[in-house]
């Protein structure tokens, strides 16, 4: 994607780089009627359903294991649902969210993001809450610690690709696409991610995961490749519930 002179994801991605702020109102502009629609509908979903996927899971005093199968099942519906509209709502290939055959570079770049991820995350937010007296809740982590040995994969690698491609390259792109921001792409799709997690984990909790997500989210803009967060958030995930 990155190579692709004419794609609208890299036009996005140098006039937002810029800083100019007229870009911004013309990168919208310069959408068709279709696009703009197609992103704004692929937002809704990806923004919309997390009422759902709460309501399917149980709520964080609710957790079970079919709790967490349906959950996940709303995900991959999220994904698939996004995936046509990109191609039919909004005429995009897959290539416009990073969606390439992965190369060694990259599971190398992953495998580096996702220790970034996890000194970020745990590191630098579990000094941050010492100095501050305050305790992450791991009762989620517990709880998926307790899980099937299976459904523990499924939930890592459900939640490493679905979530990289919603909360990172889809919804970056789509709010690039429509106000020519890299800025307000990364902070509007980290708050949603975070949002997404925080009811389960805490807000002592959420701080780390804001803090890896801002990572995650830096990897996808430097290198427009879904492969780099996703792997690197399938290791972060499997740390810590596999260990």
């Amino acid at each position: 994607m990155s190579g692709e002179a004419s794609d609208p994801g890299s036009r996005v991605g140098s006039a937002a780089a810029s800083g100019d702020g007229s870009d911004a109102g013309q990168l919208g502009r310069d959408l068709s009627r279709r696009e703009m629609g197609g992103a704004l509908a692929g937002l809704a979903v990806v923004f919309g359903t997390l009422a759902v996927f709460d309501l399917l899971q149980g709520g964080p005093e609710q957790l079970s294991t079919t709790g967490r199968w349906l959950g996940d099942a709303v995900k991959w519906a999220q994904t698939g649902a996004v995936l046509l509209i990109l191609r039919y709502g909004q005429g995009k290939p897959v290539s416009w969210i990073g969606i390439e055959v992965p190369r060694w570079k990259d599971l190398g770049l992953a495998v580096l993001t996702g220790v970034a991820a996890v000194l970020a995350g745990s590191v630098l937010a579990g000094a941050l809450l010492g100095a501050l007296g305050t305790e992450p809740d791991l009762s989620t982590l517990t709880f998926l610690r307790s899980l099937p040995f299976l459904q523990k994969v499924f939930v890592v690698v459900t939640a490493g690709i679905t979530e990289e491609l919603l909360y990172r390259a889809y919804a970056i792109e789509a709010i690039e696409a429509v106000t020519g921001s890299t800025t307000l792409a990364v902070v509007v799709s980290t708050a949603v991610f975070v949002g997404l997690h925080v009811p389960y984990w805490g807000l002592a909790t959420g701080v780390g995961q804001a803090l890896s997500a801002l990572v995650l989210a830096g990897a996808y803009v430097w290198r427009r490749n879904l492969a780099v967060p996703a792997g690197a958030h399938i290791l972060v995930d499997a740390l810590g519930v596999f260990t």
